[in-house]
């Protein structure tokens, strides 16, 4: 048996005159991919696994059914992948990219119970430190579960909301409905609501996106940035030339 890792759904060029159709066709592709390569299809201790694969087809075809351009499309993979709840086996577009995306000028990043601001809005007084409140009258963390739920933020999960909350302030495929045209910024006591101007990201939005999430790297290592502060170091899963350590011969 093959595990299946991630399932990716593309649109061919040119793009689809009929969305459900299409939307439908790779919904069925990638149900059945799953059923022939998920090993949760034949696990005796996961007997609940086909019956939450059947209703991730059913939450996809219906969501299907009602695509008529391409965020519908989007909508019913995340419907699919939304249900089925599994972060290794999703339904995706190869090209669902956050290069093609627009942004208010700022990125956002969830800590604790609250959404910052990460990078930008400086000359508003509301910069880097300040949380955002609401959007569009819709508290923050509702806010997100609005936009991302229905593209996979498995709520339930503390980490994506780490992972992936600042994504509800970028207009992409990745996020649900239309962006906000205002927010609520707080600054201790301050409050004040900004219109929203959104605009072509810039070409490096994924990797400012990865370090308001992730924060910033540092070499492998042990270090002291000041007295009594000590900062470890490790690779990542993906470690570049410069991350690989070569360990030296014991003595």
């Amino acid at each position: 048996m093959t595990i299946l890792w991630s399932a990716l759904i593309s649109v061919t060029s040119p793009l689809p005159a009929d969305w459900a159709s299409t939307a439908r066709t790779d919904i069925e592709a990638g149900y059945a991919l799953m059923r022939d390569n998920h090993p949760g299809w034949d696990d005796p201790d996961n007997k609940g696994f086909r019956l939450q694969l059947g209703r991730a087809r059913a939450a996809g075809l219906a969501a299907a059914a009602k695509a008529t351009d391409a965020d519908g499309y989007a909508a019913a993979l995340g419907a699919f992948s939304t249900v089925l709840a599994d972060g290794h086996s999703v339904l995706r577009t190869k090209n669902q990219s956050e290069y093609s995306a627009k942004w208010p000028g700022f990125v956002t990043a969830w800590r604790g119970d609250a959404l910052y601001v990460a990078e930008g809005m400086a000359a508003s007084g509301f910069g880097p430190g300040s949380t955002i409140v609401s959007c569009d009258g819709t508290k923050a963390r509702q806010f997100i579960r609005n936009r991302l739920e229905p593209r996979a933020l498995r709520p339930e999960e503390e980490g994506r909301w780490w992972a992936l909350a600042g994504r509800a302030l970028i207009d992409s495929n990745q996020a649900a409905g239309n962006p906000p045209r205002q927010c609520t910024f707080a600054n201790g006591s301050q409050k004040v609501t900004v219109d929203l101007h959104w605009q072509a990201a810039p070409p490096d939005l994924q990797l400012r996106l990865i370090r308001a999430s992730d924060g910033g790297y540092t070499d492998i290592g042990l270090s002291e940035p000041r007295p009594s502060l000590f900062l470890v170091g490790l690779s990542t899963f993906q470690p570049g030339k410069a991350e690989i350590v070569t360990a030296s011969p014991a003595p």
